[in-house]
């Protein structure tokens, strides 16, 4: 990335693309790792909790503080 950025922005400006660019192999996918396949966690957060850790100078900002129930 930095190499594009520097022969974009360079005098020269960009050199002619080599003759055979090498072509993108894929490593591993999902097939093969059947645990890694539906891997999806979930967390439920209380929304108090969370901004009763905010910072002194943020706290005033609030309001009103949402029920202990109030999950994100």
């Amino acid at each position: 990335m930095f190499t594009f950025l520097k022969q974009l922005f360079s005098k020269a400006g960009f050199k002619a693309a080599p003759a055979h660019a090498p072509v993108p192999v894929a490593v591993a996918s999902a097939r093969h790792h059947p645990e890694a396949a539906g891997a999806v966690e979930v967390a439920s957060l209380s929304l108090r909790s969370i901004l009763e850790k905010l910072p002194n100078d943020l706290k005033p900002i609030i309001n009103q503080l949402p029920e202990p129930s109030v999950k994100v």
